[in-house]
């Protein structure tokens, strides 16, 4: 066996440090059916391993990298232990790419919320300020109990998943809340979720535009939506018609079960 051994092989140990996979690993790709030893000793019972094999043994930890169960890749193993070697990189090239994409989504998620939390701290908790937003769409339903944001927004994601399937559900950094509009005594409530995509959906008619523009904006550890015009008096001491949206924000110290929430008003008409 020595002189074999010689002639290329390598112990499982040898193949093991070569390939970064452990023992253990290697004997249970083996019981799988996905990595037969080159040359099995029949009296000590030891496996030993071409180099070729390192190739397969890495193509296995890739596929468990690439999130593909080792059950599917002994499909690409025929019975007479063929590895069809072009398909599997078809698959594997397929799931690579799908992964990719949902690594760049959420890299991209991360970098939005970075943006926002930079946004948020430019200003101070209680500080009035004035921001510019873009136009923005809201699918609304109307309420009467605040306690009812939970329960809407759920209802709100089982919409997007029927709207939006597969990939397309990750819609990114969509706003949700409280939207009133204010006109005279008359205050119209609503929960909201922000829509991003551009085009319109069946329920259009619960959809709402919100107009872009600079608006008034204050940060509280607490909902102020219901004192609106009392958080911003120049509103037209009760006369004036207008938007409020009070939606949480992100922040660099992130309290997670009471986030701070950012209340922003400007005029509508009529």
């Amino acid at each position: 066996m020595e002189k074999t051994k010689k002639n290329g092989l390598l112990s499982i140990g040898e193949i093991s440090k070569l390939t970064g996979a452990s023992i253990r690993s290697l004997r249970y790709y083996e019981r799988l059916g996905l990595l037969k030893p080159a040359y099995t000793d029949p009296l000590s019972s030891y496996r030993y391993y071409s180099l070729d094999q390192s190739y397969l043994v890495r193509t296995i930890m890739y596929c468990i990298e690439l999130d593909i169960p080792l059950k599917e890749l002994r499909r690409f193993i025929d019975a007479a232990g063929i590895f069809d070697f072009r398909g599997f990189l078809a698959q594997g090239k397929k799931t690579a790419r799908q992964k990719l994409a949902r690594i760049e989504r959420g890299l991209e998620l991360i970098e939005n919320i970075e943006d926002a939390i930079e946004l948020a701290e430019k200003y101070k908790i209680g500080q009035i300020y004035e921001r510019e937003v873009a136009k923005k769409y809201f699918l609304t339903e109307l309420y009467e109990k605040p306690d009812a944001e939970i329960e809407l927004y759920f209802r709100f994601e089982k919409i997007y998943s029927h709207l939006y399937s597969g990939e397309e559900a990750e819609y990114g950094l969509a706003e949700y809340g409280f939207l009133h509009i204010c006109r005279g005594e008359l205050t119209e409530r609503y929960i909201f979720i922000e829509l991003l995509k551009n085009e319109v959906p069946r329920f259009a008619a619960n959809v709402m535009e919100l107009p872009a523009g600079f608006y008034r904006c204050r940060q509280s550890e607490e909902s102020q939506i219901e004192s609106a015009r009392e958080v911003f008096p120049d509103l037209g001491g009760g006369e004036g018609a207008f938007f409020a949206i009070e939606t949480d924000i992100f922040t660099g110290k992130y309290k997670i079960d009471k986030p701070v929430c950012e209340l922003r008003v400007i005029a509508c008409g009529g």
